[in-house]
């Protein structure tokens, strides 16, 4: 695993730095390439051609620090005996991919520094035991589909305004099936994204009480909340064309009032169960009064599985205008 050193460069700036925490304990015991063994850690690397990397590994054990170089084979940490470890990362970045194939001995992540540079678009998925907990901001870019699927979570409080997001291009299943609740939820500002498709699906978003997407290009949609128990305030400004399963398992469905449906052309089982008759007149009135529908081609049926709108004069005429654009109801009906 390279030559071992004496310890130096105590003193690193936050982007030069990777740092979390492994519990070798936790092994796949079906396993066949190391994830099996609680005595090593392999760390998935990647090394452009012809560029030259040479980064620091250092483990809390009281090992001398380790130089490893480009030119080597792979990178397996051994142990003496299971249990946890602090590892960090100190140098270039472009070369660490994720967790690898032993993403359950990953426990923490505690600093990220510039590393998410050379992570994989699904870096963190399915390391099922992980929480991170790094304080740093990051700027993400390029496809991140996949990118928390499966994690335990995020340590509370954590600020997601921290992950900037503004350049990533696709977020298919970006948090889905992350395990512990949600306390805050990315509000972002897409500039290039179009595949929101999944985003939350099968997360815990019952203690948050407002989601925004923002965006001139994002058309994907489809699976957005799926199986969440998401209650609170919905906004979604952007150019939307698929809503398919958009809050399928959602046992009480959000108004969809300032949800911008005037693209929309695919909404099969948008909703799977009965809206509340106030959210239904909310959505009603928000899609007739919140957007310009000068110029609306109709192309959207939407299937309300039932549900009931008010005999209020204003939500009746918001129903109107808007079958009058060309948009169908069906399954909805007054109280």
């Amino acid at each position: 695993m390279g030559n071992a050193v004496r310890r130096f460069m105590n003193s690193t700036s936050d982007n030069e730095v990777f740092e979390f925490v492994v519990d070798t304990n936790n092994i796949d015991p079906l396993a066949t390439d190391g994830a099996e063994n609680p005595l090593t850690l392999k760390l998935d690397l990647q090394f452009p051609t012809n560029v030259d990397h040479q980064f620091i590994i250092r483990v809390n054990d009281g090992r001398p620090d380790v130089l490893f170089n480009r030119t080597e084979a792979g990178t397996v940490i051994h142990f003496d005996a299971p249990g946890i470890y602090t590892i960090t990362l100190i140098g270039k970045s472009s070369f660490f991919r994720g967790p690898g194939l032993d993403r359950l001995k990953w426990i923490y992540l505690n600093r990220w520094g510039s590393s998410f540079k050379g992570l994989r678009a699904y870096a963190f998925q399915d390391a099922s035991n992980l929480i991170i907990r790094s304080p740093e901001s990051i700027k993400l870019t390029g496809s991140r589909s996949g990118f928390f699927q499966g994690i335990k979570g995020f340590e509370a409080p954590f600020d997601m305004g921290k992950l900037d997001v503004s350049e990533v291009t696709s977020f298919t299943s970006f948090f889905s099936g992350v395990q512990n609740p949600f306390t805050s939820v990315l509000n972002p500002f897409i500039n290039v994204a179009t595949n929101l498709n999944s985003l939350y699906e099968d997360v815990n978003l019952s203690f948050v009480d407002k989601i925004e997407v923002i965006s001139p290009s994002a058309t994907q949609f489809g699976r957005f909340l799926m199986n969440t128990e998401f209650e609170g305030e919905l906004i979604i400004n952007a150019p939307v064309e698929n809503m398919y399963y958009f809050l399928n398992g959602v046992s009480n469905p959000p108004s969809l009032g300032k949800v911008d449906i005037r693209r929309v052309s695919e909404t099969n089982n948008f909703i799977s169960t009965q809206m509340s008759k106030h959210n239904v007149d909310s959505t009603l009135m928000g899609w007739a009064n919140n957007f310009d529908w000068t110029g609306y081609t109709p192309s959207s049926t939407f299937n309300f599985r039932g549900s009931k709108y008010s005999n209020n004069p204003d939500v009746i005429a918001a129903k109107s205008f808007l079958e009058g654009k060309g948009i169908v109801f069906t399954n909805l009906t007054m109280e």
